[in-house]
């Protein structure tokens, strides 16, 4: 409180000047956290082009002072991992990927802090509770943006090769099958699928590892990092037919066709639950509209009813006759005391 005491002095001596700082802090708070999202975006499409993280330099003012930023986030050894490895899952291969990510979240937190304390010492002293709640809030949220932001990411990326997956088991039961190696057959595959860009560069990732290391090695790193059931399946049998030296190119045509009959029984369970899914929006917006067709004509013809045009209700004309009855009775009590 003794803080924003003093700030609201030092306000005071500016004088006319502090209705333009604080719109200006504020724009400048905002527009930075726009330009660090756009960067990031930018260099999403750079990252799922990527094959490899080597070679890359970047030298820009944000890559410079991220490290510095992301120290300031606490975080453990097996979080950092964790989100690292979300991170190659969502197609960010960038070494410097998980320090931007860490810089970015701590921006989003420290940026609504600092204008919620300019807004508290703009504002009336009995706003501040509202407004530092405010800023906490939108704090907590900014901090778990890129998070949620990572994990969207992944889900459409593994989306994503979950469709291309037959097309490319089926390329390469044929590439195999012809009597080229697992290398070249991978290359071919990854060259022919545009539809698929998410796929092609595992698949491109996946033949470097194996010219690196072994296949066993890089089909394990590989199931690791896109974490899909029909992956590791895929994986598992490429693992086995090179240790056993069999020939899979059968297993992967029937493992094909077991995929597109498994992808159109998840599109029937998909269209059987649309029904169901619709039953709220359409009661929320059809049934008050349905309710007002309706009811308001029986609504409004009772309403003539109580209240007709000429402004006697039926009520009222009940009434009426009641004190006309009354005094009947009256006047024929009158004539019989008369003598």
């Amino acid at each position: 409180m003794e803080l924003l005491a003093h700030s609201r002095s030092f306000l005071s001596v500016l004088g006319p000047y502090k209705s333009i700082i604080l719109p200006l802090a504020m724009f400048m708070a905002v527009t930075g956290s726009l330009l660090i999202v756009w960067r990031m975006w930018r260099r999403r499409a750079a990252a799922r082009r990527a094959v490899t993280a080597e070679g890359e330099v970047t030298d820009d003012l944000f890559t410079k002072v991220a490290p510095a930023l992301a120290a300031q986030l606490p975080e453990s050894a097996s979080s950092s991992d964790a989100f690292r490895r979300q991170l190659r899952g969502a197609g960010f291969y960038s070494p410097q990927s998980a320090t931007r990510f860490y810089a970015a979240r701590f921006l989003l937190f420290i940026a609504p802090l600092v204008l919620a304390g300019l807004a508290a010492v703009y504002r009336a002293p009995h706003d501040t509770f509202w407004i530092m709640l405010a800023g906490a809030v939108a704090a907590i949220a900014g901090s778990l943006a890129p998070r949620v932001y990572v994990s969207i990411c992944r889900r459409r990326r593994q989306a994503e090769i979950r469709e291309g997956l037959p097309d490319a088991i089926d390329m390469l039961a044929m590439c195999l099958e012809g009597g080229t190696s697992v290398g070249e057959s991978l290359t071919h595959v990854a060259a022919r699928l545009d539809h698929c860009p998410a796929l092609a560069q595992e698949l491109t990732i996946l033949r470097r590892q194996a010219e690196v290391g072994s296949l066993p090695t890089a089909l394990d790193d590989l199931a690791r990092r896109v974490d899909l059931p029909e992956l590791r399946g895929l994986c598992a049998l490429l693992a086995r037919g090179e240790r056993l030296g069999t020939q899979v190119s059968s297993s992967l045509i029937g493992q094909s066709d077991h995929l597109r009959t498994q992808r159109r029984q998840l599109a029937t369970m998909r269209a059987n639950r649309a029904p169901v899914k619709l039953v709220l929006p359409l009661l929320l917006c059809f049934a008050p509209a349905a309710l007002i067709l309706l009811v308001s004509p029986a609504v409004l013809e009772l309403y003539e009813f109580l209240a007709p045009s000429d402004g006697q209700s039926v009520l009222t004309a009940r009434e009426q006759m009641a004190e006309n009855a009354s005094i009947a009775e009256r006047l024929r009590a009158l004539e019989q005391d008369l003598p």
